[in-house]
């Protein structure tokens, strides 16, 4: 069976996404660097942020049924370099979660606009124009102070 037409038939039957600009790399650090995703961008890549190497083009879809966050990747939009480091081995690596812009949220149909993509392995398949990547969302983790610390 062809991979390729699993895979329209899989995306047709997704929410419409947008399109968006990704950096690659860790939110932990100031300079993304690292692995995962630091950035989703819907109206273009601010002045002045524009040289940095791991910026790339991507349609944000909703899966419906699974509730997982598509991200195709426009492949002739990512540098052989991006490409090497987040990747090659097959998958793309998030070591911390990714807390989706509040816009990005709403643009997508989400009611719960306080979503994150968990960390995870998340296999990249190609499909030749594009990488598709399928990533778990959920809430961002609530801390709440031990019953015996709360003030009265």
């Amino acid at each position: 069976m062809n991979k390729h037409l699993n895979t329209r038939f899989f995306l047709a039957s997704c929410r419409v996404g947008i399109q968006a600009d990704v950096r690659l790399g860790s939110p932990r650090f100031s300079d993304c660097r690292g692995v995962g995703i630091c950035a989703i961008l819907l109206d273009g890549i601010p002045e002045g942020r524009g040289n940095c190497r791991d910026w790339c083009q991507a349609n944000l879809v909703v899966d419906g049924p699974t509730g997982r966050l598509l991200l195709q990747f426009v492949r002739g939009t990512i540098s052989e370099r991006t490409y090497d480091h987040h990747f090659a081995s097959g998958y793309l690596k998030v070591q911390e979660p990714y807390r989706l812009p509040i816009g990005v949220a709403s643009r997508l149909g989400l009611t719960d606009t306080d979503l994150a993509i968990t960390p995870g392995r998340y296999p990249a398949l190609d499909t030749g124009d594009t990488l598709l990547v399928s990533c778990r969302l959920s809430a961002p983790a609530v801390r709440s102070m031990p019953l015996a610390a709360k003030a009265a």
